[in-house]
């Protein structure tokens, strides 16, 4: 006799009653339910387990799964990235602080007396058993709450943070039915609390690969809930840990104080020889989704409530990141989790600069360029190179025309717009990383695009249809501003209304051919375009 954590498939049993006749027809006993997830605890033999009907997994509750507190941090290194300019003002302002917005933490508990926490929101929820009380004895969790509701470190001082003590150190065993337990929790309060309304899961630390505890995230997903969760800072394959490695949650990566990738940071690898380029895992399609500061992050210190101190790695990333998503769900909080989810991983990187020059201006960057901190290079294929930033009030350009489709035009013919080019913008210029097609021109100076398909220099039908995009950059004061265009071409016998269903592409003048979209590293910046982040 044994305990073991299982999963029913809710397709066979639709109620609890019914799930609790398949366990106990089976001659097992229901311990602990799960009532969320359709999970449950169970005392039975192995033969036992196996023999229960519309059974979709187990595992061994003896079987305990190491959580690895990757600890990290942010402060005032991100707030320039996000926003100070160089005398530390602030140049740039969210439009939101998290005043709607809710985040559940799963750490090591919080110590609520800290000075950060003087007017901050934070809610005792929930314990496991191998967790005393909710108070902080490790400094993980402080630490992250003040990154995430924290008065002067925290992006969103204003939303309510629910603490969710998983553990007393930052770094043990836990079982899989405790783990499982908590996240039963959290989506019980999350389904009786404005269940409408998305909420997010800070979940700062990684733990062995679980394909219940992953089971049961894809379900929180669905539910409305927003998963962000640590890459690791193993320098591992992250889809060897959950609940990173899994594809539905966000994984925060770690960036150094000059933006390069940490080479602790866990991500997708087949081959880790120093001669091979990291390559994509395949299995599961795991990826990084975003990547936000890990190092030299400014956090409370739990051990005084008057001091502060830094960190590094992953596990602040995921907090910093967490905070600009309620940033987010204060904003756009019609939008379902998913929805959030998709606009944050591809359009939270607008804007991206950094204050590091002499003169203190931001300058773009190039994400093309990340590189790991010891030379190796990141396969732009391989990862999304989304950098977390926080929504803004004022939109900024140095255009008048906003992001998006320019014009459409039949293949074979052309058109030319001015998207309004600022007097006062420098260093126009298109970016390499999202090139013109060659049939397209742009003049720095006017502002006029110019698309020309009849172009003799392209073969007859070289153009698919499809929406062809391109990026360029502008600089205006101390801020450099990335606008995304793009110019639809539908065969000469169609119709514009062809292009609904039409592929993206991008230019690769690497390789002289077009590329499929994937995520750009630039993001729509408002003015009409559609919604801004």
């Amino acid at each position: 006799m044994a305990s073991y954590i299982i999963k029913l498939d809710k397709a066979v049993h639709s109620t609890s009653d019914q799930c609790n006749t398949a366990i106990t027809n089976a001659g097992a006993t229901v311990s602990s339910n799960y009532n969320m997830f359709g999970s449950y605890k169970v005392d039975g033999t192995a033969e036992q387990i196996s023999a229960i009907n519309g059974l979709k997994s187990s595992q061994l509750e003896a079987d305990e799964v190491t959580s690895n507190l990757s600890v990290a941090t942010v402060n005032n290194a991100f707030r320039k990235f996000a926003g100070l300019d160089a005398s530390n003002n602030p140049a740039w302002n969210p439009t939101s602080t998290g005043t709607n917005a809710k985040v559940y933490l799963l750490d090591t508990g919080v110590n609520a007396t800290h000075n950060e926490f003087g007017s901050s929101t934070i809610t005792n929820l929930y314990n496991t058993s191998i967790a005393t009380g909710y108070a902080d004895s490790n400094g993980h969790g402080t630490a992250m709450a003040s990154l995430i509701v924290g008065d002067n470190l925290g992006s969103s001082p204003d939303a309510t943070l629910f603490n969710v003590k998983m553990f007393n150190e930052g770094a043990g065993n836990i079982s899989i039915g405790e783990v499982i337990g908590a996240l039963d929790q959290v989506s019980t309060h999350h389904s009786a609390n404005d269940a409408a309304d998305p909420k997010v899961v800070c979940m700062p630390f990684t733990m062995t690969k679980s394909s219940l505890i992953d089971d049961t995230l894809n379900d929180m997903l669905d539910d409305g809930l927003l998963i962000v969760a640590a890459a690791g800072n193993d320098g591992a394959e992250v889809d060897n840990f959950s609940p990173g490695g899994l594809d539905t949650v966000i994984t925060v990566g770690a960036v150094d104080v000059n933006y390069q990738v940490m080479d602790a940071t866990n991500r997708p690898i087949v081959n880790t020889s120093a001669n091979i380029d990291l390559e994509r895992a395949v299995n599961n399609n795991a990826k990084l989704d975003i990547f936000a500061i890990g190092q030299n992050v400014m956090i409370a210190d739990s051990g005084n409530v008057a001091n502060y101190t830094w960190q590094d790695g992953t596990s602040v990333s995921t907090a910093i990141t967490s905070s600009v998503i309620a940033q987010y769900i204060d904003i756009y909080g019609s939008k379902t989790a998913n929805e959030i989810k998709s606009t944050v991983v591809t359009e939270g990187h607008i804007y991206a600069r950094k204050a590091s020059d002499a003169a203190g201006a931001n300058t773009l960057l190039n994400y093309d360029n990340l590189t790991f901190d010891s030379g190796k290079s990141l396969d732009s294929g391989n990862v999304s190179y989304s950098l977390v930033y926080s929504p803004q009030s004022t939109d900024v350009s140095f255009a008048t025309a906003p992001s998006g489709r320019l014009f459409d035009i039949a293949y074979g013919g052309n058109a030319t717009v001015n998207i309004g080019v600022s007097g006062s913008a420098s260093n126009v210029a298109v970016i390499d990383f999202s090139p013109l097609s060659p049939w397209m021109t742009f003049n720095t100076g006017t502002g006029v695009v110019t698309a020309d398909t009849s172009n003799s220099t392209l073969a007859p039908n070289t153009i698919a249809p499809g929406i062809y995009n391109f990026a360029v950059k502008g600089t205006m004061g101390s801020k450099t501003i990335v606008e995304e265009y793009s110019i639809g071409v539908y065969a000469a016998d169609g119709s514009a209304d062809d292009l609904n269903v039409a592929d993206e592409y991008y230019y690769d003048d690497d390789a002289n051919d077009y590329e499929a979209v994937i995520s750009y590293a630039v993001a729509p910046t408002g003015g009409g375009g559609g919604e801004k982040p």
